[in-house]
């Protein structure tokens, strides 16, 4: 009966040093998800100031165009 306890414990120990391991690698995924997530995120702000600058670098070409334009009418 006492080698019966004793195994018991020792798989209960067993078991739950397992589950500590399998939460520590689920957790480091988890953090190296988190951190590709951020990567991605900031990627996407660059991204996204760079058009924004595009578009305003277009906007001031086209004014520019549209004052030559009307200029050349009022000649």
């Amino acid at each position: 009966m006492k080698k019966l306890v004793f195994v018991l414990a020792a798989v209960s120990i067993l078991f739950s040093s397992c589950e500590d391991k399998k939460k520590s690698k689920l957790s480091k995924k988890l953090e190296n998800v988190e951190e590709k997530i951020e990567k991605v995120a900031d990627d996407v702000e660059d991204a996204a100031e760079d058009i924004s600058e595009s578009l305003e670098d277009a906007a001031d070409k086209l004014d520019e165009k549209a004052k030559e334009i009307q200029k050349n009418l009022e000649e």
